[in-house]
């Protein structure tokens, strides 16, 4: 296992003991207690998810972590598996989800490496997880799970604005973060690498000028915020600058 890999799970492992040991309270899961300025990416994924989404959908989620946005999925599908490097992270996340009347699967995977057969998987999700391993194997694996006509859906982190590249370092500089993670933010030559692979690709882009909102809110108040940030994510030139996107993918009924 690399070495960051491992420094990740033993992180995670070790943030989620803490919560489970001490009962520590956790934000409720899903998106609500976003800022309203930073949910509209979230609103968009969760809105994907449902459409693709029925009981019957056999369902992966990447990365799952302590299970922020599981529930949204667990309660539209009965075949719904929760995977993620960190065992106690998995361990937190069901806590949580019981706690909200849900029952969901879980595996310890690494993105690289999915314990699922070739094209047996409807719709694999991903919320924030794309810089957690290598970006070749996870794309690749995220394919090769996936049935024909299969849809990734994924709400992740640009890292072309300056803004939000020197924050993501300096959360590396205090330990929240690894180096890797770094490197592995997703980039727009990233997505063109992984949709190259699939059709029907859409992608909707946000918060290009996120950084601003604190301001704004204590200036304007929420609505003026998240109407001013949104006018900047409807002009697409300020796309590569956008803090969050949004993915919806489609796998061919032939790969390449």
């Amino acid at each position: 296992m690399e070495l960051d890999t491992k420094n990740e799970r033993e992180r995670y492992d070790a943030r989620a003991k803490q919560v489970l040991q001490n009962e520590l309270a956790v934000n409720s899961c899903g998106y609500k207690g976003f800022v309203q300025a930073l949910q509209k990416p979230y609103v968009s994924y969760y809105d994907r998810i449902s459409s693709r989404v029925q009981k019957s959908t056999t369902v992966v989620e990447l990365g799952a972590g302590d299970g922020q946005h599981s529930l949204h999925i667990s309660e539209l599908s009965d075949n719904f598996t929760a995977t993620d490097i960190s065992p106690v992270s998995l361990e937190l996340l069901e806590s949580r989800l019981h706690k909200e009347g849900a029952r969901v699967k879980t595996q310890v995977a690494d993105m690289v490496e999915l314990p699922f057969e070739d094209n047996s998987v409807d719709v694999v999700t991903s919320a924030g997880s794309l810089s957690y391993a290598d970006p070749t194997q996870v794309d690749a694996e995220i394919l090769r799970v996936l049935k024909p006509e299969g849809c990734f859906i994924c709400v992740d982190s640009l890292n072309h604005n300056p803004v939000y590249k020197m924050n993501r370092y300096i959360h590396y500089l205090r330990g929240h973060r690894t180096k890797a993670t770094l490197r592995r933010m997703p980039t727009s030559k990233r997505l063109r690498a992984l949709t190259q692979h699939f059709s029907e690709v859409e992608i909707e882009y946000f918060g290009s000028i996120s950084f601003t909102v604190p301001l704004l809110h204590r200036l304007f108040g929420n609505g003026v915020a998240t109407t001013i940030s949104g006018f900047f994510d409807g002009i697409p030139v300020f796309n590569r600058m956008a803090f969050k996107f949004v993915l919806c993918a489609v796998k061919p009924i032939k790969t390449p």
